[in-house]
């Protein structure tokens, strides 16, 4: 299965699909079984990035790793950086974070989890 990005609509695989393309809407369609992490805009990659939405297009399994590092120094090479690993159980609708350093996933599901459905 297939979603729409800008409104969840779900849309079986297998199919070709007329999508409107108006000039400042690109159509974009996302595989289910996906998550795409959403953050705030930032000015430059010395600026923290705080608050992570996880998006979860349900329908299949799904694994994403969330790497993060200062954004100004080379200490990534020396194993300073942060790697959180998400998977999304789908037959258990469940998700699961470990290694999540920088504790962006700590507060409760409802502020950092979005499941389309």
């Amino acid at each position: 299965a297939w979603y729409d990005y800008w409104t969840g609509k779900k849309y079986p695989g297998g199919q070709r699909i007329s999508a409107d393309a108006p000039l400042d809407v690109l159509p974009l369609f996302v595989r289910a079984g996906s998550i795409i992490p959403h953050g705030n805009d930032i000015s430059n990659t010395r600026a923290e990035q705080k608050d992570v939405v996880l998006y979860v297009y349900a329908g299949s399994d799904a694994r994403f790793d969330l790497y993060q590092d200062d954004g100004t120094t080379y200490d990534y090479e020396k194993g300073k950086f942060s790697l959180a690993q998400i998977r999304w159980n789908d037959a258990l609708q469940k998700i699961t974070v470990t290694g999540d350093d920088r504790r962006l996933f700590s507060g409760p599901q409802d502020k950092w989890l979005k499941i389309i459905k």
